[in-house]
């Protein structure tokens, strides 16, 4: 019982993985060069049937070429998945924090494809590291370092002058780098920081905004 469900269970994470990068492609799934179409039950001409060979070896380089086109075909899809996941995630990490819905299912579906235990070196490494980037959570590292940045903890007693000009414009460009870094495509849609609610909207964009209005 244990394997039937295993089995069904991989079955069904690669289904969903070619679906997933047909859609990706933006094609239909199409049936491998050799694999037959399933027949039609109000079909009234039935589809011409190979000769069986008689030659074991012309069956067993048939049966070969067969699990290499098909394995050739797996890997490329897999490999558009992952290039697809890989690039949603580093362009619009949001997406995963704001839902974790969409993070929960993503993980499971990776998780799935390790377990299924038929990828390669690379398809396997790419997995893995997505993996590692779903459960290591960005955003709120990037929030908690621009905070300690803009409101440090409290400083020895050091008056301005013993202070390099310098040392002052290079922290004080350090800054305004983090910030700018930590600014996210969806922040810049629709002015959503001149809107109410702007630090929700568009927290980084209000920050850099209020950053520049106090220094100034």
């Amino acid at each position: 019982m244990q394997h039937a469900r295993s089995s069904r269970r991989r079955t069904s994470s690669a289904a969903a993985t070619q679906a997933f990068a047909a859609a990706v492609a933006g094609e239909s799934p199409k049936f491998a060069r050799n694999e037959r179409l399933p027949s039609t039950p109000g079909s009234s001409s039935a589809s011409p049937q190979p000769a069986a060979s008689n030659n074991p070896l012309a069956s067993c380089s048939s049966r070969e070429q067969k699990t290499n086109e098909y394995t050739i075909v797996n890997t490329a899809s897999t490999m558009r998945v992952l290039n697809v996941l890989r690039h949603w995630l580093t362009k619009h990490p949001l997406d995963f924090h704001r839902d974790p819905k969409l993070k929960e299912m993503v993980l499971e579906l990776l998780q799935d494809m390790l377990v299924n235990g038929h990828l390669i070196a690379t398809e396997h490494k790419a997995a893995v590291t997505i993996i590692k980037q779903l459960e290591t959570n960005e955003v709120e590292e990037k929030n908690a370092e621009l905070q300690l940045i803009l409101h440090p903890p409290p400083a020895p007693d050091v008056t301005l002058d013993q202070i390099a000009v310098s040392d002052v414009a290079e922290q004080m460009t350090l800054i305004d780098h983090k910030l700018f870094c930590a600014l996210y495509s969806e922040e810049l849609i629709l002015q959503g920081w001149m809107k109410p609610g702007r630090d929700d909207l568009a927290p980084n964009v209000a920050g850099i905004s209020r950053r520049f209005n106090e220094v100034n």
